[in-house]
């Protein structure tokens, strides 16, 4: 790509024969980029970097509210156990559900 500029823009800013920085004109920062090799060993962080912010925040409340979910499945036989063993429910059962000889008893 070829510019044309006037002869006295030319003569003041003068670059590419060596007397200045190639960066002058126009000045430009330096690149506002992450380095994603530096995270590699945070996954948490580089998570964030890549998908941002918002996304991140949604799959952490999605991952506590699956974790919670998961924990309750698996508590609710141990819940549920208790409270037939405490004698909520077992005293509306009736008794022979409970005697040993009336289980152990063939039926003819």
């Amino acid at each position: 790509e070829a510019e044309l500029i006037p002869r006295k823009y030319f003569e003041e800013h003068l670059s590419g024969e060596g007397q200045e920085e190639p960066n002058q004109h126009p000045k430009l920062p330096p690149p506002d980029r992450v380095k994603l090799t530096s995270l590699w060993y945070r996954p948490d962080r580089l998570a964030y970097e890549i998908l941002g912010p918002d996304l991140c925040w949604k799959m952490v409340l999605m991952a506590v509210v699956i974790t919670l979910i998961i924990g309750l499945v698996q508590t609710l036989p141990l819940i549920i156990t208790n409270i037939y063993t405490s004698g909520q429910i077992a005293s509306k059962i009736p008794a022979s559900w409970n005697d040993p000889k009336v289980i152990a008893t063939p039926s003819p």
